[in-house]
């Protein structure tokens, strides 16, 4: 499957976000939001060991070898890579003191959102039982999202 321009815009968009926060804020601090950058790279660890390597990719575009995962992780949310992102980085709000910060924060949790829907919307498209998983299992936060 071709990769459309929406796919490359928000992958750019994800890592230039993510190489501005390691880049400009201190990642290990030692405080409450460590908690929640473990659990977040536990999860990524979780994801990948339970997901085939040959599919790992940040593009949201399904390839050929794509298939619905219901093991591990995806037995209860259906985007734990997204979600341990978000625990990674999220946290970081508290050391985020300027409007350059802000301003990539939210444009980073809002690509990740559109991303998720557009990869939702063409997990949809390629598979007809992506539909019955979905009614199965939450987005991305059990009993809230």
């Amino acid at each position: 499957m071709k990769k459309s321009k929406w796919s490359y815009i928000f992958v750019v968009i994800q890592f230039v976000s993510i190489v501005y926060f390691l880049v400009f804020y201190h990642f290990f601090v030692i405080d409450i939001t460590l908690v929640f950058k473990v659990l977040g790279i536990l999860l990524v660890i979780w994801s990948l060991l339970t997901m085939n390597k040959s599919v790992i990719s940040a593009f949201p575009d399904p390839s050929e070898k794509t298939r619905i995962i219901q093991e591990g992780p995806y037995r209860f949310i259906r985007h734990p890579m997204y979600l341990s992102l978000f625990l990674l980085f999220i946290p970081m709000l508290n050391q985020i003191r300027d409007i350059y910060g802000l301003t990539i924060m939210a444009l980073f949790v809002t690509n990740q959102l559109f991303k998720l829907f557009y990869e939702e919307r063409l997990l949809k498209a390629k598979f007809i039982e992506y539909s019955q998983y979905m009614n199965n299992t939450w987005r991305l936060i059990p009993y809230i999202f």
